[in-house]
């Protein structure tokens, strides 16, 4: 076991925070979300490990969450939309738990698709029980942690306000590596990977080129996967920029320099999701000018940024035309095209040959979520999701209904919203699996913005409360207030 050069500087700091700073111990995981590639702690042997920042930090929410629980103050009241969500999920991770440990004995000797082997599918083995099951089980019992405890925790205005602006800075950190990568690429000196790719759990893609475009890949293991990043931070950014009470220039130049930064990841997927988000909006924007005659200028301003950023963007692609031939037009016909399609033939052939149940979390790795999904927890588990999915729909809708929502709430989880749609779009072209920190801490901002809207009680003049209302709210705050003891 060593320690990176990364986890020398994040471990103190992260234990400072547990110790005597615990209520910034989400916006910290949300912050150091943005080194996907990199790990604090690296274990070798026959199966190495990386333990990322994120994971580190959500370990650590975990002991305090278990505290909490231990203590008897964590609880929802009756009717509370926290519940709708935890039900649900707390049944997914039980079954996502049990089939990465029973069902690769179950099926054992079904051909699969190694996840640590890549795609090609000469490298199909038969299916054992292994440490990745292991490791997919133990990520998605930190995930579900994180997400509850964000619920639990989403009381109080300052602390929304962090969990938003902690997913703005967590991008433009990625950002800025992702600058300093090209640089050194093009200036010709060194990118420290030793510190942004230093996870052994991990295959490091950090120096592709296509059409004689480098490729950023930023703090993450490959191109592609930062283009799924930079497609859901810039959908943030673009509904933050889009309310006229949210929009600030920074906002702005960070939207710009993230529309640059997904350029240049020449990511499939990237520009896949991007295109799909701006038909949606085009859409939408002309419904709304056919039926109600108005038309949101900021689009306007949106779609000039877009157009700047292209630009700025080809300047540092030496043939974009060809560069769009290479990655949208000939992706299916190339190597990686052909290697992706077959994971997912193995996938559907792995669900059937189970009987819907799945090979087990952790077993199989074809491209595209719906994919994972199907093949490792089966029916069963998509049922699951769908109903995760269908709830938090729902808590999202009566959100910004709710007469009470402010508009500052109303503008945070719409961009959430909006962003976590399009992650989940992005992971469905070309995602490997549910552990995604990203994909989990925009569920959990959605989630906890929902929930303070509508669970949180608001201020209300003594003059209009009579002794029963009063005594009334005394103890929806003793319920909802995580300091204190519920009984």
């Amino acid at each position: 076991m060593s320690i990176t050069s990364l986890g020398l500087f994040l471990i103190p700091l992260s234990l400072f925070v547990f110790y005597f700073r615990p209520k910034y111990l989400v916006p910290w995981a949300i912050v150091v979300s943005a080194f996907q590639a990199a790990s604090v702690v690296n274990i070798g042997g026959g199966f190495a490990i990386g333990v990322s920042p994120y994971f580190f930090v959500v370990s650590l929410i975990a002991v305090r969450f278990a505290g909490a629980c231990a203590e008897g103050r964590v609880s929802f009241k009756r009717g509370d939309i926290a519940l709708d969500i935890t039900r649900p999920l707390l049944m997914l991770s039980a079954w996502g738990i049990a089939s990465a440990f029973l069902l690769p004995h179950l099926f054992a000797g079904i051909h699969v698709d190694t996840p640590r082997l890549g795609m090609d599918p000469v490298s199909t083995t038969p299916l054992e029980w292994s440490m990745s099951n292991a490791a997919q089980a133990g990520y998605l019992i930190l995930n579900t942690v994180f997400l509850i405890y964000v619920m639990w925790r989403s009381t109080d205005t300052s602390y929304i306000d962090q969990l938003a602006k902690s997913f703005v800075w967590s991008g433009a950190i990625a950002a800025a590596v992702g600058a300093y990568q090209l640089a050194a690429h093009l200036l010709g000196f060194t990118f420290p990977a030793e510190i942004f790719n230093s996870n052994a759990g991990w295959q490091q893609l950090v120096s592709q080129k296509v059409a004689g475009a480098w490729r950023v890949s930023a703090t993450f293991n490959e191109p592609s996967s930062a283009g799924i990043f930079f497609a859901a931070w810039t959908t943030y950014l673009l509904f933050l920029t889009m309310d006229r009470r949210s929009a600030t220039g920074l906002l702005w130049i960070l939207f710009w320099c993230g529309i640059v930064m997904l350029i240049l990841t020449t990511s499939t997927t990237g520009y896949l999701t991007a295109f799909i988000l701006i038909a949606l909006l085009t859409f939408r924007e002309i419904g709304t000018l056919a039926v109600k005659g108005t038309f949101n200028e900021k689009l306007l301003f949106t779609f000039g940024a877009i157009a700047t950023a292209l630009g700025a963007a080809a300047l540092f692609i030496p043939d974009f035309h060809q560069l769009l031939s290479d990655i949208l037009w000939y992706k299916s016909q190339s190597h990686s095209g052909q290697e992706r399609h077959s994971t997912i033939l193995v996938a559907l052939d792995l669900a059937m040959e189970t009987f819907g149940l799945g090979v087990g979390l952790g077993s199989n790795r074809p491209s595209g979520m719906l994919f994972y999904i199907l093949s490792n927890v089966g029916i069963p588990g998509s049922i699951l999701i769908i109903g995760l999915i269908t709830a938090t729909r729902r808590v999202v809708v009566k959100t910004m209904r709710a007469p009470d929502t402010s508009n500052k709430i109303r503008a945070y989880t719409r961009s959430a919203a909006w962003a976590l749609a399009m992650y989940c779009v992005a992971m469905c072209i070309s995602g490997a699996d549910i552990s995604s920190p990203h994909l989990w801490i925009l569920w959990a901002l959605v989630i906890g913005l929902a929930r303070y809207a509508l669970e949180t009680p608001r201020a209300i003049p003594g003059s209009e409360l009579s002794e029963g209302a009063i005594g009334t709210m005394r103890e929806k705050i003793v319920l909802l207030t995580p300091e204190v003891r519920v009984g």
